[in-house]
């Protein structure tokens, strides 16, 4: 098969079993990294993984998408991330 190479990203700033980081600052610096990485042409598609594989990787996953709408398109639509991300994996969006 053909190698694939990944870079891993690790944050110190969010703590195992907090629901947000402690700043907002952190989400949207770790939203940027991921769309810088996805321009590069020699990377492959993001991996994200978390803890328990929903909690905080669905949440990064979601200001990522509503960072990259409001880069492309200058609106965000909560609706369509919501369901990109039910979409990818349902577990993202749990309700109390």
């Amino acid at each position: 098969g053909i190698p694939q190479y990944v870079t891993v990203y690790q944050t110190s700033g969010w703590e195992y079993g907090c629901i947000v980081p402690n700043t907002p600052d952190l989400l949207m610096k770790l939203a940027d990294m991921l769309l810088s990485s996805i321009q590069v042409a020699s990377t492959g598609p993001p991996l994200l993984c978390c803890g328990d594989g929903v909690t905080a990787c669905g949440l990064v996953a979601g200001v990522t998408f509503l960072l990259e709408q409001a880069q492309s398109n200058q609106i965000f639509d909560i609706y369509r991330t919501i369901v990109k991300l039910m979409r990818n994996r349902y577990q993202f969006i749990t309700c109390p």
